[in-house]
């Protein structure tokens, strides 16, 4: 009889484990990478790159992918888009942890706040993150719109987040704008980016800050803007710091005003081929 019982067990054993198997299986085959979520990961460069891979060869994958269970069958890679690409392509097993999300932005603020418990962050990278997560507070949790369209941040976002980053109110501010920054020259240059990520190339960091302030008053600063190289930045940015002349803004100011009239001679029947010569001519 006792032996009976002892079979029973481990076949009901046996069912357990085969089925958590198969159940662990259909999940790893429905992971998805999220297009979105990748710049939330920093690029490995190659030499840390092929180092990783050569650990997971030898010692195997030691940590857990970190997935969002969106859907019944819909599984977002949150956390080890490195390690499962080595362990894709090298056919290695791995192991896996499903957390519970309410939304893309929380899982943005985990994947931010997860990268900042790291040691291994340079403070270039410590920055951005402090920044998006600056940034994306600052847009979630405003207050109402200013002037053109602008977000108005809500009260004491950057003072909680200076605490809680042990940094300066002022320090997370400018983290923002080194974030915009950074995402710009992202847009312009990938390569560059990656390599002042990597600290190969050195950017003042309040040039970096300058692009993410153009960015921020002008939307389509980002259109078609090609950077070569480091010097590059340095030129664009002398380019935004130099101020119109005082004849300029006269300019600029009586160009406004005078598109202001055209609005009106328009509803007077005023074609816009002829009000566009009007323009050119006085300006």
């Amino acid at each position: 009889m006792a032996n009976k019982k002892f079979k029973k067990q481990n076949v009901l054993g046996f069912i357990t484990e085969t089925a958590k198997l198969n159940d662990e299986s259909l999940v790893k085959n429905n992971i998805q990478i999220l297009p979105e979520l990748e710049p939330y990961i920093f690029p490995l460069t190659e030499d840390e790159f092929a180092q990783l891979e050569a650990n997971i060869i030898e010692e195997g994958c030691r940590d857990p992918l970190v997935l969002w269970k969106r859907g019944d069958m819909d599984f977002i890679l949150v956390d080890g888009h490195n390690r499962y690409k080595i362990c894709s392509k090298h056919q290695l097993d791995y192991k896996i942890e499903q957390k519970d999300f309410g939304s893309l932005s929380e899982v943005k603020d985990w994947m931010i706040n997860n990268q900042l418990g790291r040691r291994n962050l340079t403070p270039e990278q410590s920055a951005i993150l402090r920044g998006r997560l600056y940034n994306r507070i600052k847009k979630d949790k405003n207050t109402g719109r200013g002037p053109k369209g602008q977000f108005v941040p809500s009260v004491n976002s950057s003072e909680k987040l200076a605490s809680a980053h042990k940094v300066s109110e002022k320090t997370i501010k400018r983290d923002g704008l080194y974030a915009d920054g950074m995402e710009v020259l992202k847009t312009a240059n990938q390569e560059l980016y990656n390599e002042i990520l990597s600290r190969k190339e050195k950017v003042k960091r309040a040039d970096i800050e300058k692009l993410g302030k153009a960015h921020r008053d002008t939307p389509n600063f980002t259109k078609n803007l090609k950077i070569k190289n480091t010097q590059g930045i340095k030129d664009l940015v002398a380019q935004l710091n130099k101020k119109p002349s005082g004849k300029a803004k006269d300019i600029d100011f009586n160009k406004k005003k005078f598109l202001e009239y055209a609005k009106t001679l328009k509803t007077m029947g005023m074609g816009k081929t002829e009000i566009k010569k009007m323009i050119d001519q006085l300006f």
